[in-house]
């Protein structure tokens, strides 16, 4: 797999999402997941400039648009690529694969490359929760067997694994400082986004004015005894997209060498293990890349709660600062791969 390099990589800002009386809102909700998409799609194909291999594979990732946006539910890759002039003739496929989907998307780039179909790919990550009903965003989150939700199995493994609701605050409270401190801009990995309205999002949204006793006076969730809202990452819309090359082909079109992908691995479980799910998965991608945790120089995690980056530092005995140095601005499901991967990219 060493053979395959990522020759561009870019990423929308996060945009947070608000709960109101009405529903949810966003910076970005008057943009629809299609224009959010193409404007990272647009900055990859621009990146890649003159480039012309034999056959060109675009694969989406989308879970919550894709499954509830009217504009998403039939062929949304297809209609994608329809918005990027000369890319009518992409083989183009959608995946929903829940918050794994951008990578379920890049996945499948990568084994079209291995297979000879084409020797460079693109990949897009889009997910807009502000533009879901509330109802359609919770049922993503909820065990449809015991009506139990993410939050729910956070607080039980932080119980098993004995974290106090004083470490899951003052953690909390450092990712949210870390987050403020590196937010990223335009001159990095962000493609600026201009609404409809023209009103511009040109840097990550974060939670500026979080104050620790915020945290620490915030009641625990329903049914909880020790996850806050302030425990969990927040809701946020966001796209994200890439291009995959051999590396022979980015010499011979001229394209830059941002990474070299040595393992890409997927790690499956039932809904009380999410808060470990990750740590499977990188168990196995470290085998396969023939590495140990230590060699590693930073991780970035999927900050879905605080209990689940504090147990993937234990497990892999990885000092705090190694973590999320930069924090997590939000979630944008299944978007969220391919906007840390770009966030990984420009910290490199």
């Amino acid at each position: 797999m060493n053979n395959l390099v990522i020759v561009s990589c870019n990423r929308t800002p996060y945009a947070l999402v608000h709960t109101t009386e009405n529903g949810y809102e966003s910076s970005l909700k008057n943009t629809s997941p299609i224009d959010l998409a193409s404007n990272v799609l647009q900055r990859v194909v621009d990146d890649l400039g003159e480039a012309k291999p034999c056959a060109l594979i675009l694969r989406l990732g989308t879970h919550l648009s894709g499954s509830v946006e009217l504009g998403m539910r039939q062929a949304p890759a297809k209609t994608l690529v329809r918005q990027i002039p000369g890319c009518n003739e992409v083989n183009a496929a959608t995946f929903n694969v829940a918050c794994n989907s951008g990578f379920s998307a890049m996945e499948d780039a990568m084994k079209e490359i291995f297979v000879g179909t084409t020797d460079l790919a693109l990949v897009v990550g889009v997910d807009m929760p502000s533009r879901c009903t509330k109802k359609e965003v919770l049922s993503v989150l909820q065990n449809p067997d015991t009506r139990d939700m993410v939050w729910h199995y956070a607080d039980r493994a932080a119980k098993d694994f004995g974290y106090t609701r004083d470490s899951l605050d003052e953690h909390a409270f450092r990712f949210i400082e870390q987050t403020v401190a590196h937010r990223s801009d335009p001159d990095g990995c962000i493609v600026p986004i201009v609404n409809p309205d023209s009103s511009a999002l040109r840097s990550d949204e974060v939670s500026e004015n979080v104050r620790f006793e915020d945290i620490t006076t915030r009641e625990p969730a329903k049914k909880c005894e020790r996850i806050t809202s302030l425990h969990l990452c927040r809701n946020a819309d966001g796209a994200g997209a890439l291009a995959l090359a051999t590396e022979e082909a980015a010499t011979r079109y001229g394209l830059p060498i941002m990474a070299r992908i040595l393992s890409l691995e997927f790690a499956s479980g039932v809904f009380d293990e999410y808060t470990v799910i990750g740590e499977k998965s990188t168990q196995k991608a470290l085998a396969v890349a023939g590495l140990r945790a230590k060699d590693i120089d930073v991780f970035f995690v999927e900050q879905t709660s605080v209990t689940t980056v504090l147990h993937f530092g234990e497990t892999f005995r990885i000092p705090a600062e190694k973590i999320n140095p930069w924090g997590i601005p939000g979630h944008a499901y299944g978007a969220t791969p391919l906007m840390l991967l770009s966030t990984l990219l420009e910290y490199m």
